[in-house]
């Protein structure tokens, strides 16, 4: 009868050397996320403050705001609206739209609370020619000789901070899979 052999397998050094990679891998993970979202953000940041060029207080408004922990990575864009209060009316407008059909069968005149208000056609067309603000408009009570407002205005909106986030969302996803392929490569897998 073959005598039985026991063997002994210490495996506290794989264990440490398994932590001290899974660390490793963790590290390399937040490095190389981080460095993809911030050059994300700072892509549209870039954008939205190219996009309000029009502006004097919405480009210096716009900023990147990260947050990076070991079990959570955020960046935000914002604006500051202390520095610039009409950017978020100008990005959306309100709840009335313009409709074409509307305006030309009005002969340029829009009705709004019963009342005929003139809608400019040529900014209309600048508008959907361009594609910016098309189906919004800022409407605001136009005041007169600091008298109580008795009209309202209406003015196209100048999108400028969702553009820049639609135009820049492939490259940043292809960013994200750069980094991660990246990672991945460095961690040992092919």
């Amino acid at each position: 009868m073959a005598a039985g052999i026991d063997v002994h397998v210490d495996l506290t050094q794989f264990s440490r050397q398994l932590k001290d990679t899974e660390k490793k891998f963790a590290a390399a993970t937040r490095k190389r996320t981080r460095q993809a979202l911030t050059e994300s953000a700072d892509e549209v940041q870039s954008k939205a403050r190219a996009n309000a060029s029009w502006s004097s207080r919405i480009p210096s408004a716009v900023k990147v705001q990260t947050t990076f922990s070991t079990t959570r990575a955020k960046v935000a864009l914002v604006v500051d609206a202390k520095k610039a209060p009409h950017a978020r009316a100008l990005e959306l407008g309100n709840k009335t739209t313009f409709s074409a059909a509307v305006i030309n069968q009005n002969g340029g005149f829009k009705v709004v609370n019963g009342r005929k208000v003139a809608v400019n056609r040529s900014i209309y067309k600048a508008m959907k020619k361009s594609g910016v603000g098309v189906g919004r408009a800022l409407r605001h009570p136009v005041y007169d000789s600091g008298k109580p407002p008795t009209r309202v205005g209406e003015q196209p909106t100048r999108p400028f901070f969702f553009p820049a986030a639609q135009a820049s969302a492939a490259a940043a996803e292809k960013r994200m899979e750069d980094a991660l392929d990246t990672i991945a490569r460095d961690a040992g897998f092919k």
